[in-house]
């Protein structure tokens, strides 16, 4: 899947091992470089799907069509379609055989 950012410091932030450890820590660091390997691996959102917390059931997204991607229990990537218009199917859930470009708009921390 082609994975970009929402800000070139966010793309600084999340390309840099050294920067993910500092910011974060490196155990949630090493989760989120996986994360982020699995993402740019994935030919598209619907087989990641095969990977356990990884997707909700229901692909909704909220009103910004922004969507959570799991990388463990306290952190979530906040991420976007990178289509126009987004591929949905009539029911309003995503077309995730369709999305094959994201863009990363947060990485979201609980607790923090």
């Amino acid at each position: 899947m082609r994975v970009r950012f929402s800000s070139r410091s966010l793309a600084d932030l999340c390309g840099s091992a050294a920067a993910i450890d500092r910011k974060w820590g490196s155990a949630l660091g090493i989760c989120l470089r996986r994360r982020l390997k699995l993402l740019v691996a994935t030919p598209t959102l619907d087989l990641l799907r095969d990977y356990p917390g990884v997707l909700p059931v229901k692909l909704k997204t909220d009103a910004r069509d922004q969507l959570a991607i799991g990388v463990r229990k306290d952190c979530r990537l906040i991420v976007v379609p990178d289509h126009r218009p987004v591929p949905r199917h009539s029911n309003g859930e995503l077309a995730a055989k369709e999305i094959d470009q994201i863009i990363v708009v947060e990485v979201s921390i609980y607790g923090a």
